[in-house]
């Protein structure tokens, strides 16, 4: 028992500032815990996309913090331009913690990242985040937009740990965040 916790304890340690130029090994689908949220936008694809990955009407300008996920006060680019494909940033929280991002493919029907580096108490659990949006066109001027977040455990042994960490706060935060967008794009379009 005392060896297990002590690998706990070394798993969970806080981690040193993320190397942007080292991220985590993608996952296979077995080894991550899955949340995917969904919203209708009232426009094209391209409008829906371009919005989307803007930070003043995308997911981001509309999260809301939970408990354990605090408010993103700033992005610094480290790499390229973001959204470009292999783009890398950096984000800061209100509680001084920060993450690493980068932008895996950007495309017209998908948009995927990465997300790791983790400092927070909260997030030292978490090996990485595979994020990843779908637009899917329901007719010339309708969207169906699907939000996935895979969080990949640092160890088996915390999968608990995260999964209620996806279930009471990932779970919000996306829902807050895409509905949000949704409820924004929409009204601008019919306003």
């Amino acid at each position: 028992m005392r060896a297990l916790f002590s690998a706990f304890l070394i798993a969970t340690a806080a981690p040193a500032a993320a190397d942007y130029a080292d991220p985590p090994a993608l996952r296979g689908d077995s080894g991550y815990l899955i949340n995917v949220e969904t919203a209708v936008f009232e426009g094209p694809v391209d409008q829906v996309s371009a919005a989307l990955q803007s930070p003043e009407t995308g997911v981001l300008a509309h999260v809301t913090n939970t408990d354990r996920i605090p408010v993103i006060t700033g992005m610094e680019p480290l790499v390229g331009a973001f959204p470009d494909a292999e783009a890398v940033r950096r984000l800061a929280f209100s509680d001084g913690s920060e993450v690493v991002e980068r932008v895996i493919e950007n495309s017209s029907d998908r948009f995927a990242n990465q997300v790791w580096g983790f400092t927070s108490a909260n997030g030292r659990a978490l090996s990485h985040i595979r994020g990843e949006f779908k637009y899917e066109a329901l007719g010339p001027t309708e969207t169906l937009v699907t939000w996935e977040y895979a969080i990949a455990p640092r160890l088996f042994l915390v999968r608990p740990f995260v999964r209620s960490f996806l279930t009471n706060d990932f779970a919000p935060f996306m829902e807050s965040g895409l509905q949000g967008a949704a409820a924004a794009f929409n009204a601008r379009v019919s306003g």
